[in-house]
């Protein structure tokens, strides 16, 4: 077999993998399997993220924030348990720290940005609460 030969096999051979790959009864099927397993993922972030903004709410309750500056503190809280997720140590307290500098810019109280990310995710800013030890 010559090399044009070769490569129209692996052509078509491609190409039947590619139909098989991008029929909707298969891709159905994938996602029809995997979708209890992705709802129990989804209902535990779900739960987990309105036990944090509950946590969030109390502490906005002691002080006083307007009502129309509260779903700016919830989506800062939010913004915090993504990077919760996703980074620790270090990384985490320094990109809490940058993410509170965005939400003091758009005119948000420091203290209570720094309350929150201490109280909810046990975050210690340094600049904010020198004498609180980082979370690890």
């Amino acid at each position: 077999m010559d090399r044009a030969g070769e490569s129209g096999a692996s052509y078509e051979r491609r190409l039947r993998r590619w139909d098989v790959k991008f029929k909707s009864d298969w891709a159905k099927q994938l996602v029809d399997e995997q979708r209890e397993r992705m709802r129990m993922n989804a209902e535990t972030r779900f739960r987990q993220l309105t036990r944090f903004e509950g946590m969030a709410k109390g502490v906005l309750g002691r002080y006083v924030v307007p009502s129309s500056s509260v779903s700016n503190y919830l989506c800062f809280v939010r913004e915090l348990w993504k990077l919760n997720r996703k980074f620790t140590g270090l990384l985490l307290r320094g990109a809490a720290q940058e993410r509170l500098e965005k939400w003091e810019g758009r005119g948000l109280d420091p203290e209570v940005l720094s309350d929150l990310a201490f109280f909810v995710f046990s975050i210690a800013i340094a600049d904010r609460w020198p004498d609180r030890p980082a979370r690890r």
